[in-house]
């Protein structure tokens, strides 16, 4: 059996990150260009440049953003080389798709780390949820159907979206996003 040296835990954080962030990257990238084996090109190349200057991202900050403006740099590069294909973003509209990307992004882990969330409450306090969100009930309704208070449904539909929030954002830190 062969034994493997260590991968280096930088090289670690760079693969981790690059697995969630690849698919928005093409997806950037794909947009950007006309034809796939030149978004495939340059998905490479922000890879290789991405692993290159790994050294000078800011694990404070969130990642999608900085290898998308590895990607739009990129992109641009590439319509600077060939002259002979139309330019079909300008670069304030290719910021524009990368803003998109970003957010787009963002509301999607959000949403994953909300379900997720979700997922970890008790089966009474989800089933507030649902009266509240999914029958579309006030709290007076919930109240009278429950037996309770208008005021202690507040109060706990309250601490369950606090304890939510609480949770979202824990899931959101440990993903990275």
């Amino acid at each position: 059996m062969v034994a493997h040296p260590p991968i280096p835990e930088k090289q670690q954080q760079l693969a981790q990150l690059w697995m969630h962030a690849q698919p928005k990257v093409f997806s950037f990238v794909a947009t950007a260009v006309t034809r796939r084996h030149d978004a495939e090109d340059i998905l490479q190349q922000v890879a290789l440049e991405a692993a290159s200057s790994f050294e000078n991202y800011d694990a404070s900050r969130p990642f999608l953003p900085w290898v998308l403006t590895i990607a739009h740099r990129m992109v641009i590069r590439f319509y600077e080389r060939q002259k002979r294909q139309p330019v079909i973003f300008s670069e304030s509209t290719l910021q524009v798709l990368v803003d998109y990307h970003v957010e787009s992004s963002r509301a999607e882990d959000e949403r994953a780390a909300l379900q997720e969330c979700v997922g970890k409450i008790d089966e009474k306090s989800r089933r507030l949820l649902s009266m509240r969100y999914d029958d579309d009930l006030n709290t007076s309704d919930m109240a009278n159907q429950r037996a309770l208070t208008a005021g202690s449904v507040r109060v706990t539909l309250s601490r369950i979206r606090k304890q939510l929030i609480d949770c979202v954002r824990g899931e959101l830190r440990k993903e990275g996003a």
